[in-house]
């Protein structure tokens, strides 16, 4: 073998030593490790639902007075309220004239006010007008009717449009007066046009 050949073997040998040493050695080739995942609380959690984000901002209450419940919701949710803000109470709608009284199904309370600014924490209460003119609190201790004016009829007369306007034979007593015509009512208690509850007794003046 010449000296030539010779001498190209020995490059050859030392160059594939060291790629062999760089293989071995060096990782040079080798698929890299991932990199260490991140602890468990440092990972991001879940993204914040409508309501928790709602929650923690301030939001202005919005006029709800004579909307019916649906309508209202969608006035809160626009508003920016979270969708468990609004809460419907049990509770009796209160006039300062019963002429004023608005029309069954529709929001007669609220609280807080409108144009407030609250927390998105809190709750929007209501309450729905649940009775008529006529008759209300239907189911409840408290049921009532309108009182008729019966004034200036028979007593059969008096009975026979109170059993009309729904009230019972028993709601109400007989009591003597002197001061009008005989056989005729010159009073009633409660007076016409009151709420007469259907729990107490009322009174028919008849001389």
């Amino acid at each position: 073998m010449s000296k030539a050949a010779t001498a190209a073997i020995g490059v050859l040998c030392v160059v594939g030593g060291a790629g062999y040493y760089a293989y071995e050695e060096m990782g040079w080739f080798k698929a890299k490790p991932k990199p260490p995942e991140e602890p468990a609380h440092r990972k991001p959690g879940p993204a914040p639902t409508p309501d928790e984000v709602a929650r923690k901002k301030e939001h202005t209450v919005p006029d709800l007075l004579d909307l019916d419940v649906e309508a209202a919701r969608k006035a809160v949710a626009a508003a920016g309220f979270p969708s468990d803000a609004l809460v419907e109470k049990d509770a009796a709608c209160e006039y300062t004239n019963d002429r004023d009284m608005k029309p069954i199904g529709s929001i007669c309370l609220q609280s807080p006010s409108a144009g407030v600014t609250v927390s998105g924490l809190s709750k929007i209460q209501i309450a729905v007008e649940v009775d008529t003119f006529e008759h209300g609190a239907v189911g409840r201790s408290n049921e009532w009717r309108r009182m008729p004016d019966v004034v200036g009829e028979s007593l059969a007369g008096a009975r026979a449009i109170l059993a009309e306007k729904g009230f019972g034979a028993d709601e109400f007593v007989v009591d003597a007066r002197s001061d009008c015509q005989r056989g005729t009512v010159c009073g009633t208690r409660p007076e016409p046009g009151q709420r007469k509850v259907k729990a107490q007794t009322g009174t028919l003046y008849v001389p």
